[in-house]
């Protein structure tokens, strides 16, 4: 019977050297721009990384986009999923046209949208001197989220954020909050509509089917929901609460 992982990357197959248990060999397999390595393996990870990758067929499935992406040096050689599901790639690295049929319409609907809230996330963290980043995250022609870091990690710069700026956001996006990220998406993305979409394809040639999902995050939850069988790390954001599928809506 073949085998589908769907593996979110960040904070669940690697993380920053921060979070990285102390004295553990490390093994760097994500790269910032300027080359320098960014996201980490611990020995287990790249343990089970290997053991997974000899029975399944492994699938990211991430909020990277496409350049984040490319700098993980990992070896997947099937689709991806990228930027919350916006994205899917078929296994020679090209966009699946019936899904970016689907999306990119909508996008392009609600792009006014996502820049403007990007200028007041933007104008509150001057205003309030919060140190923070804002940045509108687009990939193969389309605005798809907003994202805000601190390069400090000062946690609480984006806790006003959520709480003093985001409430006050249409309805119809959802908000992703994990440690030193918090980001605004459009509700109609979610990397669980894409991973139905890659499932039910495989569907079509191969069943029985088993699915597996990886997971480190609360907005994880609803694409691990589509999977027979789900993994979460341990001291993870949803291993240590009740996940609500999709995130917090505003």
């Amino acid at each position: 019977m073949p085998i589908l992982a769907f593996v979110d990357l960040d904070d669940s197959l690697f993380q920053t050297r921060a979070k990285c248990p102390e004295g553990e060999e490390l093994i760097p397999v994500a790269y910032r721009k300027d080359g320098t390595a960014l996201g980490f393996m611990t020995r287990r990870q790249r343990l089970f990384f290997e053991h997974l990758a000899q029975s399944a067929t492994l699938i990211p499935t991430t909020a990277r986009n496409l350049d984040a992406y490319r700098r993980v040096r990992l070896p997947f050689a099937a689709q991806a999923i990228l930027n919350f599901g916006a994205v899917i790639l078929d296994a020679r690295g090209q966009l699946d046209r019936a899904w970016d049929e689907q999306v990119r319409s909508r996008l392009r609907a609600c792009a006014g949208r996502l820049h403007e809230w990007h200028r007041a996330l933007e104008q509150f963290i001057e205003a309030e001197e919060l140190g923070a980043q804002a940045r509108l995250i687009s990939d193969f022609e389309m605005a798809i989220y907003v994202v805000v870091k601190h390069p400090d990690g000062d946690l609480r710069a984006l806790e006003r954020l959520r709480a003093e700026v985001l409430p006050t956001l249409a309805p119809g996006f959802f908000v992703h909050a994990n440690d030193n990220n918090l980001s605004l998406v459009p509700d109609f993305l979610g990397k669980e509509h894409a991973v139905r979409h890659v499932r039910d394809r495989y569907y079509d040639t191969h069943d029985p089917l088993l699915t597996l999902g990886l997971g480190d995050s609360l907005t994880d939850a609803g694409f691990l929901d589509e999977c027979d069988f789900r993994l979460v790390p341990r001291g993870s954001q949803l291993a240590r609460q009740q996940p609500t599928p999709g995130g917090d809506h505003v």
